[in-house]
């Protein structure tokens, strides 16, 4: 992992997202770019200054310094709306690090929809790549890595997701692929998945889950609730929707954006 892209919208989310941004950057000695990005549309209601959110980079960029981290960040200021900073920045990045909403705009309300809105959409339908939704409140970043729970259904989405997390669960204290529901995935292909992800961290255990729920989204939330899980990587879209399919998300994937308070690993 080479370089994180941080789009930050306000002070308060700029503090907590950088200093998330900087723990997952230093092992790896990666280059962050944090952008403040400006609202084109003048839909947002009393938007943040920019000034005040450089304030912020530049005192946690010191701190980077006195402590002589290996991370480097650079800051920039875009005034063009949120999806030319994805195209530009977020694309070109082999991590986006952004806030969950908690909910994610419908297309037909994008174009009346604030900048934290439209940002919140383009970094996870339209960014194509690893982007980590942190949800609001307090994150120990420290401890995000030591218990992963990857939810697995065999879909390309899945693959996707995993693929580009695996420089991260490399580093991740326990893996737990997590198969929601007997019939989802085969005997075969369950030992394959555990056999991949275990070149990658040694520590990697299956665990398969029955859907007594008849609803994947509750069934994994429960098991992530019972693992202690720091962080969950998955698909945006599951196995009832096509992958590559832009603005298209998986029941799933709502269900934990919506109710869980754990951060979420994703890929378009």
């Amino acid at each position: 992992m080479r370089r994180i892209f941080v789009p930050l919208h306000g002070p308060d989310d700029a503090r907590s997202l950088l200093h998330l941004a900087g723990r997952l950057a230093s092992p790896f000695g990666a280059q962050i770019e944090a952008a403040f990005v400006s609202d084109a549309t003048g839909l947002d209601q009393d938007p943040p200054d920019a000034t005040e959110v450089r304030a912020v980079f530049d005192a946690w960029s010191a701190a980077l310094a006195a402590e002589q981290s290996p991370v480097r960040a650079d800051w920039h200021e875009i005034t063009d709306g949120v999806v030319y900073a994805s195209a530009s920045l977020g694309r070109a990045s082999d991590l986006i690090v952004t806030r969950s909403l908690g909910r994610v705009v419908e297309e037909e309300r994008v174009l009346h929809a604030g900048r934290s809105e439209r940002g919140f959409r383009d970094a996870l339908l339209a960014s194509g790549r690893l982007t980590l939704l942190a949800p609001s409140g307090r994150i120990d970043a420290d401890a995000m890595l030591d218990h992963v729970v990857v939810a697995w259904d065999g879909s390309a989405g899945a693959a996707h997701a995993l693929g580009q997390s695996l420089a991260l669960l490399a580093r991740a204290s326990a893996v737990r692929v997590v198969i929601i529901g007997r019939s989802t995935v085969g005997v075969r292909a369950r030992k394959a998945i555990e056999s991949y992800v275990g070149l990658y961290n040694p520590g990697t255990k299956l665990l398969v889950q029955e859907n007594a729920h008849r609803q994947t989204g509750r069934a994994l939330l429960d098991t992530m609730r019972q693992e202690r899980t720091s962080l969950v990587v998955m698909g945006v879209c599951g196995r009832s929707h096509p992958a590559g399919a832009t603005g298209t998300l998986g029941g799933t994937i709502l269900k934990v954006i919506e109710e869980s308070r754990i951060p979420i690993l994703t890929a378009t």
